[in-house]
């Protein structure tokens, strides 16, 4: 049987598409493992009075996928504890186990006695709500599962119980309606989801409100302008699209509003390409194998 890595064992599904979540990176710590006096004393305020009946670093996973404690055939059927450790701060994580698969409920405990975060599992697979907190007690996440995949609401907080984000997941893929909001309440993002794919405006939005860009997708492929502003409100670019890739021209412009580059594209190749300075002039390009008129330089 391999060794596997403890975050096989106790580990929630990753979120790659939602800031911040998922848990903390386990610690395997062999010196700590030893101490289940701490252990009784950290677990105290969250009602867990009994010692670990076994610690992460104790079991191996096996090609079966189930977990197994170590040169036994049998299949773990038990509690387990592990300490980890996220951004600096370190806390305790116990899950069960039901045949060498997870089974109910595991649950994480931030170092200062208050719950981390919670989740079940159900041979071996996360269902229904997965919670966490921030140290202070302030909910940081909550997350829905099927058989395994995202599917439901999900909705983030910031530690003083602003909004985070807001998003809706069906079948393991992002669905409908995406927005994201900035620590003091403003809008950071918008967009849209159908199928798991970008499809229609998505725009963001600097902390002061003043929109940041825009464009549209269309069955997650860039469509039309991709328009971008400097956070006074003026025009920093615009670039257009059509199948993903670049294509037509695009403009860019200085905080003063003096032209910056007018490039063409074809395709995703770029065909013609102009920069100017702030006061107008416009830039020598020779040895970046431009001619004055913006057309490629020929080689020999």
């Amino acid at each position: 049987m391999n060794r596997p890595h403890l975050f096989v064992l106790v580990a929630a599904v990753s979120l790659a598409c939602l800031p911040g979540c998922g848990p903390a990176k386990l610690k395997n710590d062999a010196s700590k493992a030893s101490g289940k006096d701490d252990i009784r004393k950290a677990t105290a305020t969250a009602g867990e009075q009994e010692p670990p009946l076994a610690w992460a670093e104790w079991l191996e996973v096996g090609d079966d996928g189930r977990a197994r404690l170590e040169d036994q055939n049998a299949t773990y059927t038990g509690r387990v504890m592990d300490y980890y450790e996220q951004d600096g701060a370190e806390g305790l994580i116990e899950t069960s186990f039901k045949d060498g698969l997870r089974e109910g409920q595991s649950r994480w405990w931030h170092w200062n006695g208050n719950p981390a975060g919670t989740m079940t599992y159900r041979k071996g697979l996360a269902q229904g709500a997965e919670t966490w907190w921030f140290p202070n007690g302030q909910k940081m996440r909550v997350l829905h599962h099927v058989d395994g995949e995202l599917d439901g609401p999900a909705s983030g907080w910031y530690d003083d119980g602003q909004p985070e984000f807001s998003a809706i997941w069906k079948e393991g893929q992002p669905e409908g309606k995406f927005t994201e909001w900035h620590a003091n309440g403003k809008t950071m993002t918008l967009r849209h989801y159908v199928d798991g794919e970008r499809d229609g405006l998505e725009t963001h939005w600097y902390k002061t409100g003043q929109k940041a860009w825009e464009m549209t997708w269309r069955a997650g492929k860039k469509e039309g302008m991709r328009t971008e502003w400097y956070e006074g409100g003026k025009t920093t670019s615009e670039t257009p699209f059509k199948g993903d890739v670049r294509h037509g021209v695009a403009r860019g412009w200085y905080q003063n509003g003096t032209k910056s580059f007018e490039i063409t594209w074809e395709k995703g190749a770029e065909v013609r390409h102009l920069e100017w300075n702030k006061d107008g002039t416009q830039m020598d390009l020779t040895e970046d194998g431009w001619n004055p008129d913006g057309t490629p330089r020929k080689t020999n």
